[in-house]
Formats: structure tokens, sequence, C-alpha cells
């Protein structure tokens, strides 16, 4: 009669040879991707000054036409500020990145 001894013995033999004729799978390829990314682009320009606001000289007893003066000269500015940012803006941009829809070519009214 055959021992269990004997029997895990054979299984066991039997597994280290079917393990020896197993096939092991090539190790896997390194593959290069050459992916562009986007540097940004550095410009060194002075930043504009803050405007003064005709505003900030109003007063609680300012006439009321002297206030819509000081409005229409603040919204004046602030346009002109804007004009004055968005071309320093583009100074910065790269060469070829302009867009179509830039609509800041219009003059401050």
């Amino acid at each position: 009669m055959v021992t269990f001894d004997v029997l895990v013995t054979c299984a066991l033999g039997a597994l280290l040879v079917a393990g020896c004729a197993a096939e092991v799978p090539p190790p896997p390829e390194t593959v290069t991707a050459e992916v562009p990314v986007m540097t940004p682009v550095y410009c060194n320009v002075q930043i504009p000054a803050k405007p003064a606001l005709p505003l900030a000289s109003l007063t609680p007893d300012s006439v009321p036409a002297d206030t819509v003066r000081a409005y229409a000269a603040s919204v004046a500015l602030l346009k002109a500020a804007v004009v004055e940012r968005d071309s320093l803006l583009r100074s910065c941009q790269a060469p070829g990145s302009q867009t179509d829809d830039d609509n800041s070519a219009e003059a401050p009214r």
C-alpha cells in the first residue's frame, strides 16, 4: 500500500517537473515617448503704477456734477490702464501665439 509520504513526495516531484516545463514570459520592453511640454515665457516688464482716480478726492459734500465728472474721468483712466496692461501682456506672449478674437484694438472711449 502507498503511504501518504510517498504520495506527497510524488506529487511534489510532479509539480517541480511541471514548473520547469512552464514557459516564462519575456520581460516587458521599455518604450520611450517624447511629449512636448509647455514652458512658460517670462519677460521683464515694468508693472505700471495704479492710476490715481479722481473718485478718491470726492467728499460727502461734493456737488453731484463733480461726482459725475470724477466718475467719467475715472472710467477714462481705467480704460487707458487696461489698454496699457493688455499691450504689456501681448509683449510677453511667445511669437505666433496671438489670438484672432483680440478685441482690445479698440480705442478707449
